[in-house]
Protein backbone atom coordinates (compact mmCIF):
# COMPACT_ATOMS: atom_id res chain seq x y z
CA UNK A 1 0.00 0.00 0.00
CA UNK A 2 2.62 2.31 0.56
CA UNK A 3 4.61 1.90 -2.82
CA UNK A 4 1.37 3.05 -4.35
CA UNK A 5 0.21 5.86 -2.47
CA UNK A 6 4.01 7.01 -3.20
CA UNK A 7 3.64 6.36 -6.56
CA UNK A 8 0.22 8.49 -6.86
CA UNK A 9 2.03 11.25 -4.92
CA UNK A 10 4.95 11.45 -7.87
CA UNK A 11 2.47 11.34 -10.57
CA UNK A 12 0.36 14.09 -9.12
CA UNK A 13 3.39 16.13 -8.50
CA UNK A 14 4.52 15.18 -12.08
CA UNK A 15 1.10 16.32 -13.49
CA UNK A 16 1.66 19.59 -11.94
CA UNK A 17 4.58 20.51 -12.91
CA UNK A 18 4.08 19.59 -16.45
CA UNK A 19 0.94 21.66 -16.54
CA UNK A 20 2.63 24.42 -15.22
CA UNK A 21 5.65 24.15 -17.77
CA UNK A 22 3.08 23.83 -20.38
CA UNK A 23 1.48 27.48 -19.42
CA UNK A 24 4.59 29.27 -20.38
CA UNK A 25 5.90 29.38 -23.90
CA UNK A 26 9.78 28.95 -24.24
CA UNK A 27 11.26 32.25 -25.32
CA UNK A 28 12.68 33.26 -29.22
CA UNK A 29 16.38 33.34 -27.67
CA UNK A 30 16.65 31.72 -24.35
CA UNK A 31 20.10 32.93 -23.76
CA UNK A 32 19.10 36.45 -24.75
CA UNK A 33 15.96 36.34 -22.29
CA UNK A 34 18.83 35.35 -19.96
CA UNK A 35 21.22 37.45 -19.84
CA UNK A 36 19.25 41.19 -19.25
CA UNK A 37 21.36 44.44 -20.41
CA UNK A 38 21.72 46.21 -16.97
CA UNK A 39 20.64 49.76 -17.47
CA UNK A 40 22.47 52.60 -19.11
CA UNK A 41 23.68 55.34 -16.76
CA UNK A 42 24.59 58.63 -17.46
CA UNK A 43 27.44 59.89 -15.42
CA UNK A 44 27.87 63.64 -15.19
CA UNK A 45 30.15 65.63 -16.81
CA UNK A 46 32.24 65.81 -13.50
CA UNK A 47 31.36 64.22 -9.81
CA UNK A 48 34.52 65.28 -7.86
CA UNK A 49 37.00 68.49 -8.48
CA UNK A 50 40.36 68.59 -6.71
CA UNK A 51 40.25 70.53 -3.14
CA UNK A 52 42.21 73.68 -4.63
CA UNK A 53 39.14 73.96 -7.30
CA UNK A 54 36.50 73.79 -4.92
CA UNK A 55 38.22 76.34 -2.47
CA UNK A 56 38.39 78.90 -5.59
CA UNK A 57 34.38 78.89 -5.87
CA UNK A 58 32.61 81.31 -3.68
CA UNK A 59 30.10 80.03 -0.79
CA UNK A 60 26.74 80.32 0.49
CA UNK A 61 25.63 81.47 -3.44
CA UNK A 62 22.31 81.52 -3.84
CA UNK A 63 20.60 80.49 -7.02
CA UNK A 64 20.02 83.58 -8.39
CA UNK A 65 23.89 84.97 -7.73
CA UNK A 66 24.76 81.28 -9.44
CA UNK A 67 22.89 82.29 -12.71
CA UNK A 68 24.63 86.10 -13.00
CA UNK A 69 28.32 83.95 -13.02
CA UNK A 70 29.76 83.57 -16.41
CA UNK A 71 31.20 80.25 -15.82
CA UNK A 72 27.93 79.06 -14.55
CA UNK A 73 25.48 76.45 -17.08
CA UNK A 74 22.20 75.96 -15.58
CA UNK A 75 20.22 72.43 -16.70
CA UNK A 76 17.07 72.67 -16.09
CA UNK A 77 15.10 68.75 -15.63
CA UNK A 78 11.31 68.81 -15.60
CA UNK A 79 10.10 65.59 -14.61
CA UNK A 80 6.54 64.11 -13.16
CA UNK A 81 7.19 64.36 -9.65
CA UNK A 82 8.17 68.10 -10.28
CA UNK A 83 11.63 70.39 -11.68
CA UNK A 84 15.49 70.09 -11.20
CA UNK A 85 17.54 73.20 -11.69
CA UNK A 86 20.96 71.91 -11.52
CA UNK A 87 24.02 74.81 -11.65
CA UNK A 88 27.40 73.68 -12.66
CA UNK A 89 30.52 75.64 -12.17
CA UNK A 90 33.03 75.02 -14.84
CA UNK A 91 31.19 71.30 -15.27
CA UNK A 92 31.39 70.93 -11.28
CA UNK A 93 28.00 70.30 -9.98
CA UNK A 94 27.60 72.53 -7.62
CA UNK A 95 24.03 73.61 -6.86
CA UNK A 96 20.97 72.03 -6.86
CA UNK A 97 17.30 73.36 -6.59
CA UNK A 98 14.29 71.47 -6.36
CA UNK A 99 10.53 72.47 -7.15
CA UNK A 100 8.54 69.51 -6.29
CA UNK A 101 4.84 69.67 -7.88
CA UNK A 102 3.72 69.21 -4.09
CA UNK A 103 5.91 70.82 -1.27
CA UNK A 104 8.10 73.99 -1.03
CA UNK A 105 11.10 74.14 -3.04
CA UNK A 106 14.26 73.72 -1.75
CA UNK A 107 17.76 74.07 -2.36
CA UNK A 108 21.32 71.91 -1.97
CA UNK A 109 24.45 73.18 -2.47
CA UNK A 110 27.88 70.88 -2.55
CA UNK A 111 29.72 70.61 0.96
CA UNK A 112 32.98 69.29 -0.40
CA UNK A 113 35.15 68.58 -4.04
CA UNK A 114 33.42 64.85 -3.45
CA UNK A 115 30.27 65.32 -4.79
CA UNK A 116 28.00 65.43 -1.13
CA UNK A 117 25.34 67.94 -0.62
CA UNK A 118 24.29 69.91 1.88
CA UNK A 119 21.07 72.15 2.86
CA UNK A 120 22.39 75.39 3.50
CA UNK A 121 19.11 75.77 6.06
CA UNK A 122 20.71 72.93 7.70
CA UNK A 123 24.06 72.85 7.23
CA UNK A 124 25.10 70.06 9.19
CA UNK A 125 23.05 67.67 8.07
CA UNK A 126 24.55 66.07 4.77
CA UNK A 127 22.47 64.31 2.47
CA UNK A 128 23.34 60.62 1.65
CA UNK A 129 24.63 59.93 -1.59
CA UNK A 130 25.82 56.02 -1.55
CA UNK A 131 26.58 54.27 -4.99
CA UNK A 132 24.15 51.45 -5.06
CA UNK A 133 24.77 50.40 -8.34
CA UNK A 134 27.23 51.05 -11.19
CA UNK A 135 28.31 49.38 -14.66
CA UNK A 136 31.57 50.40 -16.74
Amino acid sequence: MKSVTGSMAFAAIMSLFLVGCANFPPSSNPTEAALEKPPKVIQPESTTISKEDFEKIPKNLRPEDLEQRDDTTVVIRPGSQGIIKEYRINGFLYGIHVTPEFGEPYYLVAADHMGNFVDPTKPEMLIPSWTIFQWK
